[in-house]
């Protein structure tokens, strides 16, 4: 009997270490904890939830968990003090701890991670970014527990420490008390750009300045000197955004010994969250615009209706048909900007068809000359209405001229006030070969400010702006970018700083050569 229990404690014991990384899942909403609960299921992950900072303290020493997923914002107990609570915990100094919040500001961030937070994420949750970082973080456990234990490091340079180190994407940094780096793994070479060979016994400040990254040591000074994690985000010289922690390695004595430094690069992620906000936007504004056009269509029907009769009333040589006349002139021009209205709020915006460039082009001027107008800009058109067609979204590419002709606007508003016989903006439409193949290649030539030469290569980069924060966000020109690409065209920049800019975009027509 006593035989029996004993195997059965050790086949238990077995299938538990087997058994797929338990996931703490902790959120006052029901729908959150429903959907990432069936999500993490889907995916082979095991889940326990409570909906309370206080529960998931019990829950973590009654199950020990992997992971814990924890929200901000809860009642009785929010997740700064279950993040500090799980920390006190036995087994909980190592644990990954998540934490989800909606508060996208520096303070909160940082008051998570002196709570003991491993990483963040914004809600709401998108999984596909949250299921990529999982499996790193699980595997990434082990190696912070390994890293903490030891004091020399040659204990680092193990092989099958290494082979874990290294398969890890976020470039990992240990670096001595006094800056100088002891030991990096193969990722750390996307951040610093060298073999890692070479970086070792590199100071601190020497390599972030080789890189264009604040180099002041601030963080990682901060932490070394508090002895608890540290958290900053970054912009590279080459325009990659990276989060930086940084985690005090003690020794057994509990001083610190040295500095973990992990760095994952965001810039894709930071640029999906750009571009999903920048759909939000357009969305919205297109339901809006498709709202006032259905307003104003029906009143302006009427205006030139009537308009129509009274010129149908009046004899030929009369001023009052003369005034009639001019009615219907505007309202038929007021009719064009509400359709062009209603066509940029269309639903299917991702729809390619065969389009005329230089439709799509008299579609965006119709909803922009009158303010080039009002700026004093002159604005000189040369598109032949027989250019050509493209396969294309109507919409997207109204949307990337849209953008185009408004930075154009900035760019002269900057450097002429008010009216002036140089303040131009010019737009010409060719057709070119380009490998063989048949394109429509549209140009747009402002003699506005231009663009200095130390900033040309960090145009088109995500959240890189040239205008004042209230005036722009970085978004454009990397999102007309990529809108350019996808339809197998390209978008490129000249420029003259104080004299002119000219972006030009080709897109290749649906005729053979």
């Amino acid at each position: 009997m006593i035989t029996q229990l004993r195997m059965k404690h050790v086949m238990d014991e077995c299938a538990l270490e087997n058994a797929p990384p338990l996931i703490l899942l902790v959120d006052d909403d029901a729908v959150t904890r429903k959907m990432l609960r069936n999500l993490f299921t889907l995916s082979g992950y095991r889940v326990a939830d409570a909906e309370d900072g206080a529960r998931a303290v019990e829950m973590f020493g009654e199950l020990s968990p992997d992971l814990v997923l924890l929200d901000i914002m809860m009642p009785v107990m929010d997740g700064y003090g279950a993040c500090e609570a799980i920390r006190g915990l036995p087994g909980g100094e190592h644990v990954p701890i998540i934490i989800m919040t909606a508060l996208d500001d520096v303070s909160s961030i940082g008051r998570a991670f002196d709570a003991g937070a491993t990483d963040f994420i914004e809600k709401p949750v998108n999984w596909m970014l949250l299921n990529h970082r999982l499996p790193y973080l699980l595997r990434a456990r082990d190696a912070f527990v390994s890293l903490q234990r030891s004091e020399a490091t040659s204990r680092l340079l193990s092989g099958e420490l290494m082979a874990l180190l290294n398969s890890i994407n976020d470039s990992l940094v240990l670096f001595s008390t006094d800056l100088k780096l002891l030991w990096a793994n193969r990722s750390a070479e996307h951040l610093y750009g060298d073999y890692v060979e070479r970086l070792t016994g590199q100071e601190f400040v020497s390599l972030k300045g080789a890189r264009g990254i604040p180099s002041d040591a601030f963080a990682v000074r901060t932490s070394l000197g508090s002895g608890e994690p540290f958290y900053e985000r970054v912009s590279s010289a080459g325009g990659k955004i990276w989060d930086m922690r940084y985690f005090p390695v003690r020794g057994e004595d509990g001083t610190v010994r040295g500095i973990i430094e992990l760095a994952s690069d965001m810039t894709e992620m930071v640029s999906l969250q750009a571009e999903a906000l920048r759909s939000g936007q357009l969305a919205a504004l297109g339901e809006l615009a498709a709202g006032v056009a259905h307003e104003i269509n029906n009143p302006i029907n009427g205006i030139i209706n009537y308009a129509q009769l009274l010129v149908n009333w009046l004899p030929s040589a009369c001023k009052e048909r003369d005034i009639a006349e001019r009615i219907i002139r505007e309202g038929d021009r007021v009719a064009g900007i509400v359709r062009g209205l209603l066509f940029f709020a269309r639903e299917g915006m991702g729809a390619r068809l065969p389009c005329n460039v230089a439709e799509v082009l008299t579609d965006t001027l119709t909803l922009t000359e009158a303010q080039i107008r009002k700026d004093g800009i002159t604005l000189k058109v040369g598109v032949p209405t027989d250019l050509g067609r493209v396969r294309a979204s109507h919409q997207q590419l109204q949307q990337v001229f849209l953008n185009i002709i408004s930075n154009a606007r900035y760019a002269l508003n900057e450097k002429f006030r008010g009216f002036h016989s140089a303040k131009i903006l010019e737009i010409r439409g060719e057709r070119v070969l380009i490998n063989g193949r048949p394109y429509i290649r549209i140009g747009f030539n402002d003699t506005g400010t231009g663009i200095p030469e130390a900033i040309k290569d960090k145009v088109m980069t995500p959240f890189f702006s040239t205008k004042p924060t209230c005036k722009g966000t970085g978004l454009g020109l990397s999102i007309s970018q990529n809108i350019i690409r996808d339809h197998d065209g390209n978008l490129s920049i000249e420029s003259r700083e104080g004299e002119f800019t000219l972006v030009s975009i080709d897109l290749p027509t649906e005729e053979t050569p």
